[in-house]
């Protein structure tokens, strides 16, 4: 190969490495206005102030899951309802096992279980870990009629070690009456 064919390829690799090394890096940073999109969304929701649309900058935006769940969580408290449950659902649905889900989830159950919904709950609510939602499941599970093996799962959430069951007479209390 002479030197003139060779020269093409020698300035082509330089091009290439720069291209390899920008691709590893990873996306480019969000601009700085979507990031202050981010925050003023962030402060509007924390003061219960009224949402504005999302940019499409925003939307795209890596962390948004986090406004929307923000979002959720806000509504549960302030306006729960079948929409609301119903949207919650398909954001857990479609970010299942993500960071974002872990506190809307449990604070959605929480709402579902303190609004007596069972017929949303319980279905959702099978691998709770959490003590109080566990509780919540024993109460739901009696109040649905779904008692068979129930005196079997009270005694074991009685069974646990004191720091796994806080609140156990509370957990429990009213269950000897209507279980055994």
């Amino acid at each position: 190969m002479s030197i003139r064919s060779k020269w093409p390829l020698a300035l082509s690799l330089p091009l290439l490495c720069a291209q390899f090394a920008s691709a590893a890096a990873g996306p480019p940073a969000a601009p700085e206005s979507t990031r202050q999109e981010f925050v003023a969304a962030m402060q509007r929701v924390r003061l219960n102030l009224p949402d504005t649309p999302d940019s499409p900058a925003l939307e795209a935006y890596a962390i948004h899951g986090y406004l929307v769940a923000a979002r959720f969580r806000r509504d549960l408290v302030s306006r729960p309802d079948d929409a609301l449950d119903t949207a919650i659902d398909v954001f857990l649905q479609a970010h299942a096992g993500q960071p974002v889900t872990r506190s809307l989830r449990r604070d959605w159950l929480a709402s579902l279980a303190q609004r007596r919904r069972w017929d949303w709950f319980l279905p959702r609510s099978a691998d709770v870990a959490d003590a109080p939602l566990a509780c919540d499941r024993l109460e739901g599970r009696l109040a649905s009629g779904d008692t068979e093996g129930l005196g079997a799962a009270v005694l074991a959430r009685w069974s646990l070690p004191q720091s796994s069951r806080p609140n156990a007479m509370m957990c429990l209390r009213g269950f000897e009456d209507r279980i055994w």
